[in-house]
């Protein structure tokens, strides 16, 4: 897996926001999963809630949000 992190992009109002995207190491063309979360791209929260097991706890994981990782795997 590919990841580039603080892609810059405007909102339609001219405010950046800043993105993480994820690749398939492949390289091949893949659809997108656009994801947002209020809890931060790059807060890690299993140090928040160390004892939810419940959900994967990847490097890339973030809460309220969709695994990359799995995802990227599948194409």
């Amino acid at each position: 897996m590919r990841r580039t992190t603080g892609n810059r992009h405007a909102t339609r109002s001219g405010d950046p926001v800043l993105v993480d995207v994820f690749r398939p190491a492949c390289g091949d063309p893949c659809l997108a999963i656009v994801t947002m979360s209020r809890y931060g791209k790059d807060v890690a929260w299993q140090d928040r809630f160390p004892h939810y097991e419940a959900a994967d706890q990847g490097p890339e994981a973030v809460w309220d949000a969709p695994f990359p990782q799995w995802w990227v795997e599948r194409g």
